[in-house]
């Protein structure tokens, strides 16, 4: 994805402000000139929620600018696809290439178009997933190694035809584990009638229950393809993280995520127990690993200036060689523009209000 304007109207601090992107984009300003609220506004419009809303997108007037009666965000892609949210005190709208288009229809063309709400927060905000529960974490990164496309093998059908079973709907980690706890309780409940009564026309009951047990369990063919796929996206993240000096391990079960430096001596610490600037460097690797691999192609960093000099060329390199579509970089900066400005690198510059 790739926004050629981005247009926001009483929203927060901003009156009318109208940014013409390029590929890469600077935002620079001092504090209080409403650069995170560029973020803001680009996850409000993609998501119809923010981090002043709740999840449904509850409490969005709040982001009306003081002394005026709506906001809008618009935004226009290099495809000439247009989308604009729009807000009052009591009614929402949303326009699709100049269409009003019914909130819930609305939602779930951008669902279709740009992926879940989630995974679309992760990549418009480093912070978003560092934040999650560790729950949280899990579920979006299973959807992000898309189980829904492993396929259940032709023996694995077999058994749950005999058994007059309706193949699983496997989404995600979590869809496996339900099917697991399923199978596992049919197969419980088939012990301990064979144990009362004595039928042995059960056993063949048991014995197929038995493989989808082994099959969707934990150490199941199921986990271990879900577990191949995580392991594929961990090794994009740490080429990104590398360029800073760390690395990380990611496992969905049992589920922890470990990163490790061998610049600082960190091995193998929690994401919690990273400090402000790691943080800062995982969330940044994970953004781009995810806008990669959900086929987006598009963040926003916000609070670049907790990077020193030194690290933020390094953001800068990894960056202008990824294989992004298009950055946003949010920092308070008012540092001159560098002399020489490479093709397809915009700096935009922000006035407090």
């Amino acid at each position: 994805m790739r926004i050629r304007t981005l247009m926001l109207k009483d929203f927060r601090s901003h009156v009318e402000t109208v940014l013409e992107l390029d590929r890469y984009n600077f935002v620079r300003g001092p504090n209080g000139c409403g650069k995170s609220s560029i973020r803001m506004a680009l996850e409000y419009l993609f998501t119809g929620r923010c981090k002043v809303t709740d999840a449904a997108g509850r409490g969005a007037e709040a982001l009306i600018r003081a002394g005026a009666k709506e906001l809008e965000v618009s935004a226009t892609l290099e495809s000439g696809e247009t989308i604009c949210r729009r807000r009052v005190r009591r009614s929402h709208i949303v326009e699709i290439n100049g269409n009003r288009v019914p909130a819930d229809a609305a939602e779930a063309h951008l669902r279709e178009r740009f992926g879940s709400a989630d995974a679309l927060s992760a990549v418009l905000n480093a912070g978003r997933f560092i934040e999650m529960s560790a729950a949280g974490q899990k579920r979006l990164l299973a959807r992000v190694v898309e189980a829904a496309r492993i396929g259940i093998p032709g023996e694995i059908s077999d058994a749950l035809r005999a058994l007059n079973e309706e193949p699983p709907k496997l989404a995600s980690a979590g869809d496996v584990e339900a099917a697991y706890e399923r199978f596992y309780e049919l197969r419980a409940e088939a012990g301990r009638t064979l144990e009362a009564l004595g039928k042995t026309s059960l056993e063949t009951r048991i014995s197929l229950l038995d493989r989808l047990t082994e099959f969707f369990g934990p150490d199941g063919a199921m986990m271990g393809q879900l577990s191949g796929r995580m392991g594929s996206f961990t090794e994009g993240l740490s080429r990104h993280l590398v360029v800073f000096g760390y690395t990380c391990t990611v496992a969905l079960e049992p589920f922890q995520i470990f990163v490790s430096s061998s610049k600082d001596g960190h091995i193998g610490l929690s994401l919690k127990r990273l400090s402000e600037s790691e943080q800062f460097l995982f969330g940044v690797a994970f953004q781009i690993a995810l806008a990669i691999v959900t086929g987006l192609r598009f963040i926003v960093i916000d609070g670049a200036n907790v990077l020193d000099k030194e690290r933020r060329k390094m953001l800068t390199g990894l960056l202008v060689n990824s294989a992004l579509d298009q950055a946003i970089v949010l920092a308070t900066s008012e540092e001159a523009r560098p002399s020489i400005v490479p093709d397809g690198v915009k700096f935009l510059d922000l006035a407090k209000a």
